[in-house]
């Protein structure tokens, strides 16, 4: 049982505590959040994102440490510069394309 109180303290990254005011603010939106998303990013670039989000969760190496909020500048660096690193020898496409234009859509 944990001592941190979300109504008195709010939320905590750390804990992985949503706000409950900004949780039920959200939970009482009148829209669909998934028809949103997919008006503002298009369908093949929605679908090209979560694609590479997916591709990002599946690897470990792309993760900052559960306490990167607690880390020095120089620790803080030296983690993100980690993951830039695994980014670079993946140039294969697993993370991006090499090309600037990275994906097709008729909708801009």
């Amino acid at each position: 049982m944990s001592d941190w109180d979300a109504k008195t303290l709010g939320g905590s990254i750390k804990r992985g505590i949503v706000n409950p005011d900004l949780q039920q603010e959200r939970d009482a939106c009148a829209f669909d959040k998934n028809e949103l998303e997919e008006f503002i990013f298009g369908e093949t670039l929605l679908k090209y994102l979560k694609e590479k989000y997916e591709a990002f969760m599946a690897d470990p190496n792309m993760r900052l440490p559960d306490n990167h909020y607690e880390l020095n500048r120089i620790e803080s660096m030296e983690a993100w510069f980690k993951v830039f690193y695994h980014i670079m020898q993946h140039k294969d496409g697993k993370y991006f394309k090499d090309n600037l234009i990275w994906y097709e859509s008729d909708q801009i």
